[in-house]
């Protein structure tokens, strides 16, 4: 397994070379997520609801999007450290490829 963290040098280039190699990353996947996410820019909520009944099967109400803290709370407990030691690590490279994906004439 290739592990590359985004403190490596080169790791944009690494980076790039993974996904250009990986049929993860099918073209037409990445269209259908642009649409959705357009869907969801332009009509928020119904835009989710409609995807997540097409997508998962799963009929929501717009009361069900959002989690109480309780639920946040108890879904921490139940999450063991290495678990959230991946989320942290993951939040942290997606936060940076993001930076570094940004033009170089756009502030971030």
């Amino acid at each position: 397994m290739n592990l590359i963290r985004h403190t490596d040098s080169g790791f944009s280039v690494k980076l790039n070379k993974i996904i250009a190699a990986s049929s993860l990353f099918d073209p037409g996947i990445e269209q259908q997520a642009l649409e959705i996410i357009r869907a969801v820019q332009q009509r928020g909520d119904k835009a989710i609801l409609h995807y997540t009944e097409k997508l998962d099967g799963a009929k929501l109400t717009p009361e069900k999007l959002s989690v109480n803290l309780a639920e946040l709370a108890g879904a921490l407990r139940a999450t063991d450290a290495r678990t959230r030691k991946a989320i942290r690590l993951a939040k942290l490279n997606i936060a940076f490829f993001a930076k570094q994906s940004l033009r170089k004439n756009w502030q971030a």
